[in-house]
């Protein structure tokens, strides 16, 4: 079995970087001599292809820590230098590799080069139990700040519209759900079983607060809770 160095990174915020794989392997690959050890470099680059570099044993030390930029440019260099020749598929599938990641140009190279290398970052820091679990803290918080940016034009009213009462507006659908059942709560007598459910119109964004009190059927109460957009913006058409 080979030595497996690499991998794709799964944490963080997305994109191509995510699933850029790289990987340095220590074994027999020559049928003819299989006692003898050869480093591969296999590479896989989405939307561009996966190529396979058979070098030497002593890149195997050399490369199995190295940045993945770093990787592809020597197995490429060593390639050149030694004028390897191979079938047609593999040269044009590693050929596609080097003229996507080290022959273009400018911001499209800089973008490129950085997309690679914080591959290889992530892979690095999956290996350590305490930055895995940092980076697995930061998707989450990722996530919670995608969630409250996607929520900042929202605001929930929680009302009784029948009786013309606005109880308040929040920023999240529980706490203004929270507020008309507690509210509810408290026309019923001390010590009554009451069990609270929400009835949501996703077209109106409208969610209406329903009471089952003891034995009772289930009941409307009146309170709303309803989901208002906000303009960032002010719109002189709209305004009109």
């Amino acid at each position: 079995m080979g030595v497996v160095l690499g991998g794709c990174g799964r944490f963080g915020g997305g994109g191509m970087s995510d699933s850029i794989l790289v990987r340095v392997t220590l074994d027999s690959y020559d049928v003819v001599h299989p006692s003898e050890k050869q480093t591969q470099v296999y590479v896989q680059i989405p939307e561009v292809g996966r190529a396979s570099w058979l070098l030497d044993s002593s890149f195997y030390g050399r490369l199995k820590n190295e940045p993945w930029p770093h990787v592809i440019d020597e197995a490429h260099s060593d390639y050149m230098l030694r004028g390897v020749v191979s079938d047609s598929a593999s040269a044009a599938a590693r050929q596609a590799i080097v003229d996507w990641l080290l022959l273009s140009e400018g911001a499209e190279y800089d973008a490129r080069f950085d997309a690679v290398q914080e591959a290889w970052e992530l892979d690095q820091a999956r290996q350590h139990p305490v930055a895995r679990k940092l980076l697995k803290e930061n998707g989450e918080l990722q996530a919670r700040v995608a969630e409250l940016e996607a929520a900042q034009g929202t605001v929930y009213r929680a009302e009784h519209p029948d009786s013309g009462i606005t109880l308040g507006h929040y920023s999240t659908a529980k706490a203004a759900r929270d507020h008309c059942e507690a509210t509810e709560r408290r026309s019923w007598p001390t010590g009554t079983t009451l069990a609270f459910d929400w009835i949501e119109d996703d077209e109106d964004r409208v969610a209406e607060l329903v009471v089952t009190a003891g034995q009772n059927e289930e009941s409307a109460t009146g309170y709303i809770v309803t989901a208002l957009e906000l303009d960032s913006e002010y719109d002189p058409e709209a305004a009109e």
